[in-house]
């Protein structure tokens, strides 16, 4: 029963994350024909923007490759115990996800300590 409920809430988690890529590579998208974005890199608030959201783009991707990699190891595994069977070769490929977790942790440690925040709106002008 536990294997069921990691395989569906690593598939529910893999959904949202790639909905919320989507939305990243929309928002891209949207503010590339606004801004008139001709393909240099400004020191503007536009292209923090546009940068942060390529970074967010990136990580929602890792995390829907590794939630996917994850509810395939969980049904390798279930599947292997129903049958009484050996997890076979592919065992340690998905051990390997545990790599993928960990870079992909220390990914979103740089995004959020190093990388600056969104900046969205103009000045405030205080009259």
């Amino acid at each position: 029963m536990n294997k069921l409920i990691a395989i569906g809430v690593a598939c529910t988690v893999a959904v949202i994350t790639l909905y919320l890529k989507l939305s990243a590579m929309k928002f891209i998208k949207a503010h590339e024909v606004n801004d008139g974005y001709n393909g240099e890199e400004g020191e503007s608030d536009k292209s923090f923007n546009r940068l942060t959201c390529y970074h967010m783009q990136h990580i929602f991707w890792l995390m829907f490759i590794y939630q996917c990699m994850f509810a395939i190891d969980q049904t390798n595994e279930m599947v292997s115990q129903m049958m009484g069977l050996d997890k076979g070769a592919l065992s340690p490929f998905f051990e390997l996800n545990t790599l993928c977790g960990l870079g992909l942790s220390g990914y979103i440690t740089y995004f959020i300590v190093a990388m600056k925040h969104l900046k969205f709106g103009g000045e405030k002008k205080t009259a």
